[in-house]
């Protein structure tokens, strides 16, 4: 590459002969508080962009964030336009739940037993009026399971099954499979009116809810996306052997007719009491504050000490940066920085600025989670570049002094635990390069 080597001014005339005071400050004050999340996170939608993964199954159970319980319902969608076999003819044998498993849902303490435990949904569900389902909202079900296995899960390993097709044992994706009562399944495929519809087979056999009890703190992640697998298997014989699928993971279009649809939901359920979040829930004094995915929680900065920047002093560049207690648990990869329109308080969650400006997601933003060498330590932080959600605040555009944090993916179960402002050691700090002519 060439270019020209001669010297050459740049705005020389714009700014003349007067001097520039260029300044970096890490003393503007600042404050944050540890809150609930502002949006509550949806477990279920009926509509054909919704592909939620992980779904997370178990129980966490930490002193600092209190235990959430994650449970996972499902309900057979029947394909209508695919050809069922006689069941009045064929004989069944038996009737199996498939529930692949997803490795990103694995959290906490690998090695903990699970006695996961299959459940009949006791509500009657119609599957066209059913639209969101949130993940603090759980679907009722019998309290005595069907099934239930104890195992400690291994969702990278693979499983071996018997293929009827081919007459073989194949491997297959890991995953969880749960026999199911025949004489429940035999009246509902031996009636040719319940055949006739998703919602006459969800009528009959209601659902299932997926629990699991550990042993220690630990979630695992089950596969429902579309094609992935999930399904209910029905092995049959007529004059050869066969197996016949009912879909667990497909949801409607709004094209299609909303009553071809699966329900997959994820619901959490939070307990906060005799936790370390309990005791400095919008604490503004706490020495930390605490982030965490799914119903989890989110931290509020409030910047409003930007406005006592003098009027000809310049925002060049302005982020926050926070230091991570490392507490052996997968801290969140990735934050994301959100405020709220005071003018529109019941509106849309928007993105600061510094995340929208950029070509690629979070380039300019930044919001990982980093290593630093500081003083022969190695430390984790986050630095969140706000330099024009700042000038933007500071010349009233944005008339709300609260920034959250927030996880970029709430589906993990990942949290962090974060230095806050009034940590004795290393604060969290707004730090700033500003210009004043």
């Amino acid at each position: 590459m060439f270019s020209c080597n001669n010297d050459l001014s740049v705005g020389s005339s714009l700014v003349g002969d007067q001097p520039i005071e260029a300044d970096f400050t890490d003393e503007i004050e600042i404050s944050a508080i540890t809150v609930p999340p502002i949006t509550r996170f949806i477990g279920y939608r009926n509509n054909g962009a919704f592909d939620k993964f992980p779904y997370l199954l178990g129980s966490l159970d930490d002193p600092n964030f209190g235990q959430t319980d994650a449970t996972v319902f499902v309900t057979p969608r029947l394909d209508t336009t695919a050809t069922i076999p006689d069941f009045n003819v064929s004989m069944i044998d038996s009737v199996v739940m498939v529930l692949p498993f997803d490795p990103l849902g694995t959290y906490g303490d690998t090695t903990a037993t699970h006695l996961i435990r299959v459940h009949r949904i006791a509500e009657d569900i119609e599957l066209a009026s059913v639209d969101t389902l949130f993940a603090d909202t759980c679907i009722d079900f019998e309290a005595a399971s069907i099934v239930e296995r104890s195992m400690v899960p291994r969702p990278r390993d693979s499983v071996f099954v018997f293929n009827p097709s081919s007459d073989t044992i194949e491997a297959e994706v890991a995953q969880l499979r749960f026999q199911l009562d025949v004489d429940v399944w035999q009246p509902v495929l031996t009636n040719p009116i319940t055949l006739l519809s998703p919602q006459a087979v969800v009528d009959e056999v209601k659902g299932y809810a997926i629990t699991s009890e550990t042993s220690s703190s630990s979630v695992i992640g089950l596969n429902l996306r579309t094609n992935n697998g999930a399904q209910i298997d029905v092995f049959y014989t007529d004059s050869v052997k066969g197996v016949y699928s009912l879909d667990l993971s497909t949801t409607s279009n709004s094209s299609q007719r909303r009553e071809q649809t699966s329900i997959k939901h994820n619901c959490y359920v939070s307990d906060l009491s005799g936790s370390e979040v309990g005791r400095t829930l919008e604490d503004p004094t706490a020495e930390f504050n605490y982030i965490e995915g799914m119903e989890g929680l989110n931290v509020r900065y409030d910047l409003s000490a930007i406005n006592d920047l003098d009027d000809d002093q310049f925002i060049n560049y302005g982020v926050l940066e926070f230091y991570v207690v490392q507490d052996g648990m997968e801290p969140i990869t990735q934050l994301q920085a959100v405020y709220i329109d005071s003018l529109n308080p019941n509106g849309p969650i928007l993105d600061i600025q510094d995340e929208s400006v950029s070509v690629f997601p979070n380039d300019f933003f930044n919001g990982a989670i980093q290593e630093v060498e500081e003083n022969g330590m190695t430390l984790m932080k986050y630095e969140v570049i706000i330099t024009n959600h700042l000038i933007n605040l500071k010349n009233g555009d944005i008339t709300t002094p609260f920034l959250y944090l927030r996880p970029d993916f709430r589906d993990l179960a990942r949290h962090s635990i974060l230095h806050s402002p009034n940590h004795p050691e290393r604060p969290a700090k707004l730090n700033l390069i500003i210009t004043k002519p």
